[in-house]
């Protein structure tokens, strides 16, 4: 229940983040345990193109355009996924990227789940806006970073915007 009304404030928030309104192209992630839940943010993008990631290795996430959030299907880590291949890289047309994490400080820290998925992805889209979301108890003082990581230009929770 708690999450389900933070998640609504935050996509309450996210409607009027003028980077999300201006906009073309969005990819954005399923939230899963803490994280916010993001079927209402990915109806609310359209009829922006909206890109989903989908775990294809160890270490590798390939993204695909999906116009119908009831397409996905289980996939690895029994995550949501949309079907087919995709594009082993954030397409170029990508304006804003919202990135999930375990936590994220004030600053644009960004504590991710230590597999190194988005660090590598969000690396290969540097034109992208990263904006990270979270919920409040995601929100932490600091969180440690190291050299290879990116901080966001954003961070939203349901009561904030950090930049």
């Amino acid at each position: 229940m708690q999450r389900a009304r933070q998640s609504d404030r935050l996509r309450a928030r996210l409607r009027s983040l003028d980077l999300l309104v201006r906009a073309n192209a969005v990819a954005l992630f399923v939230g899963v345990g803490h994280e916010p839940q993001m079927r209402g943010v990915f109806e609310d993008l359209a009829p922006r193109r909206r890109w989903l990631p989908k775990v294809v290795g160890p270490h590798a996430l390939a993204w695909c355009e999906v116009t119908d959030w009831a397409a996905l299907q289980p996939g690895r880590f029994s995550i949501p996924e949309p079907a087919g291949e995709g594009a082993p890289t954030l397409p170029q047309e990508i304006d804003v990227v919202l990135v999930p994490g375990l936590a994220f400080d004030a600053g644009g820290g960004r504590l991710g789940w230590g597999r190194g998925y988005y660090d590598r992805a969000l690396a290969q889209a540097p034109g992208a806006r990263r904006v990270g979301v979270c919920l409040e108890w995601g929100l932490v003082e600091a969180v440690p970073t190291e050299a290879h990581d990116l901080a966001m230009h954003a961070v939203v929770t349901p009561h904030a915007v950090y930049s």
